[in-house]
């Protein structure tokens, strides 16, 4: 049984159970009245002093889409908390859950509410709010600051995450968000009006948050940063575990109580992909030198070997990746790159530093096996400068990590036409002597003009089927890394592809297959569009392999800009997608892999990742990326081994 239904179910309980500790509504005759911004107020209440730990989590919980039913269930564990007060400002949405909470039905605005020890009040209802608003926190921060003081305060957004774009998509408002530096003003806002320095803490228990972009922008207002690098499964942080003692604890041990919590929760799921980092914030101004020092080695680098550069970026692992380029966040791990850059002429020492900085920032990280390479900060780093997007440098951008983005994107340009690379196959067509075929697989090898191959920054191989009644076009079916050697391209194909059935309809779907340090593949990732109360979604089912078996399976699913995780209910439903290209022109289109839908409960999905029957005939190609976006495919057809 998926974790997250059981605990929905004792986030109902347990609410119940705490009914008779909740105050009515708002009181304004006790000190006043706190204004919380355009949907309501916040009303002030008689403190009540902490006996035990001594910690205040001011959680700002924009559960207001399709992630209301997972906040109940984090409502439960943070009533199984032991000495620490929890704040919380909860905004739920219409038409994802029913369900009652503290006696109040199901409402579909905003709530403030005090957990601690197991007893809940009710603190007000101001009535309904936008999340999205930087004003509601920045209200919500002096608000907390003010009322329930202690000896350390943290801050949590709760919701869907963005990386550079933001948090907290309110559907209800139009899917408004706050971006980062909104976020940034808010709660230094927040800080003023309390007439307090500095949060302990500030944390994302949201996708994709755990970057210096991010880090950079709440720096000023908070000692440390709890985040993830990666897409957070849908149990997110696990409060149940957090214990502050008599005497209390530090913001470290705080952090690492959070980082414990969230890896066990994440092996009980089988989720095999999860991150999440302490970061020390007072540790950033170093580590903005050494990206500086960076990006000046980078603009002195000579020309030949910036398609290096851009290599190690690919080779890099990422976060929040997707075979569709337009839904990738393009977020590589800062300390994984620098690794590569190490060997760089000219950039060893540049590379060295930003690691040795990195390493100081980053208290604490954990990572589960697929993420292995992960250290603990991200960056914004699309491939090349015609995808990076204009947006990045008005809201989410971070000084030191663009000169580096400019040091490489303007070497990158300088290139001549002539120095980029093209298949020699001018027919775009692999002769059979270029290829090696058997039971086991076919393997593709085949060279770019002379020289040239040092301009390639990502290598692919795709496997699909040619249209039957048009030749031109193909259907792909998958797709993973090819490797570059000099000026030549290699991969191999194993037969293999990925169906999905729910026990009545069944479908091939497209697999962009992650590979672990030893070659084997630990994951796949599947575009879909997911339909919930006749609203489709666009995102992707992550599954997590062990040889050819899938032992977990996530939906990641947008809200805006934003990414979580989902639960399917009763009457979700998806489809894959498929990649349709014109091979004559370039052109692609993703689209539906059948024309009905799969029933989207995971108890209800198999999954098989075996191979094509014998015969079958298929199309196998390798294509690259340069330096500046440029694309080449050369392809052959074939037949699965009988």
């Amino acid at each position: 049984m998926n974790h997250r239904l059981v605990r929905t179910g004792v986030a109902i309980a347990l609410a119940g159970s705490l009914l008779a500790a909740c105050s009515g509504g708002s009181d304004s005759s006790k000190q006043g009245v706190q204004d919380l911004g355009a949907g309501g107020k916040l009303t002030a209440t008689t403190v009540t002093p902490d006996t035990a730990g001594n910690w205040t989590e001011l959680v700002y919980m924009a559960a207001d889409n399709n992630l209301e039913g997972a906040a109940l269930a984090d409502l439960a564990e943070m009533g199984s908390a032991t000495g620490t007060e929890f704040v919380v400002l909860l905004d739920r949405a219409p038409g994802y859950s029913s369900a009652d909470i503290l006696g109040l039905g199901d409402f579909t605005d905003t709530v403030l509410l005090d957990v601690k020890d197991g007893q809940a009040t009710l603190l007000d209802k101001p009535g309904e709010l936008d999340m999205g608003d930087p004003t509601v926190l920045e209200n919500f921060v002096s608000y907390g600051l003010k009322n329930h003081p202690n000896d350390k305060t943290g801050l949590v957004i709760w919701d869907h995450g963005g990386s550079w774009k933001g948090a907290a998509w309110d559907e209800t408002s139009g899917n408004d968000n706050l971006t980062v530096a909104e976020i940034s003003t808010a709660v230094s806002g927040g800080l003023r009006d309390a007439g307090v320095k500095k949060l302990d803490m500030i944390g994302f228990d949201a996708c994709l948050m755990a970057t210096y972009e991010v880090a950079s922008a709440v720096a000023p207002m908070a000692d440390y940063l709890v985040a993830s690098e990666e897409v957070e499964p849908g149990n997110g942080w696990d409060w149940s575990t957090v214990s502050t003692p008599i005497g209390g604890i530090t913001t470290e041990d705080m952090g690492n109580q959070i980082l414990q919590g969230f890896t066990r929760e994440s092996q009980v799921n089988n989720e095999n992909s999860t991150t999440l980092s302490l970061v020390d914030l007072n540790r950033l101004p170093a580590l903005d030198t050494a990206l500086s020092d960076l990006a000046l080695s980078m603009t002195d680098q000579a020309r030949d070997q910036i398609g290096r550069v851009g290599y190690a970026r690919n080779q890099a692992i990422g976060f929040g990746k997707d075979p569709q380029p337009e839904r990738d966040y393009f977020s590589v791990d800062m300390g994984d790159l620098a690794t590569s850059l190490v060997s760089l002429p000219g950039m060893e020492a540049s590379s060295q530093a930003v690691l040795d900085a990195l390493d100081k920032a980053v208290v604490q990280h954990v990572d589960g096996p697929v993420a292995s390479k992960a250290t603990g900060l991200a960056a914004y780093f699309p491939p090349s400068s015609d995808l990076h997007s204009a947006a990045y440098d008005q809201v989410g951008a971070s000084p030191s990590w663009s000169r580096v983005l400019g040091a490489y994107y303007r070497n990158a340009n300088s290139v001549s036409g002539a120095e980029l690379p093209t298949f020699v196959d001018t027919d775009r067509y692999i002769e059979a002597e270029q290829t090696d075929t058997s039971a086991d697989g076919i393997f593709l090898k085949t060279d770019v003009q002379p020289g040239t191959g040092g301009n390639i920054i990502q290598a692919y191989l795709f496997w699909g089927e040619v249209d039957a009644t048009d030749s031109s076009l193909v259907t792909w079916f998958g797709e993973l890394n090819a490797d570059v050697n000099g000026d030549t391209v290699s991969g191999g194909y194993n037969w293999r592809y990925l169906t999905i059935t729910d026990g009545v309809t069944g479908t091939p779907a497209y697999s962009q297959l992650n590979f672990d340090a030893s070659g084997n593949a630990d994951k796949i990732i599947v575009p879909v569009q997911f339909q919930r109360g006749g609203q489709q979604v666009s995102g992707n089912l992550q599954l997590s392999l062990e040889g050819d078996s899938i032992v977990a399976e996530t939906f990641y699913l947008r809200v805006g800009e934003g990414i979580s995780a989902v639960t399917p209910e009763a009457g979700d439903t998806f489809v894959p997608l498929l990649e349709r290209e014109n091979l004559s022109t370039g052109d692609d289109t993703w689209v539906p892999a059948i024309e009905g839908v799969l029933d989207a409960r995971t108890a209800s999905l198999q999954y098989t990742y075996g191979k094509i029957p014998g015969a079958t005939p298929i199309i196998v190609g390798l294509g690259f990326d340069d330096l500046v976006g440029n694309q080449d495919l050369v392809f052959t057809g074939t037949a699965s081994p009988v």
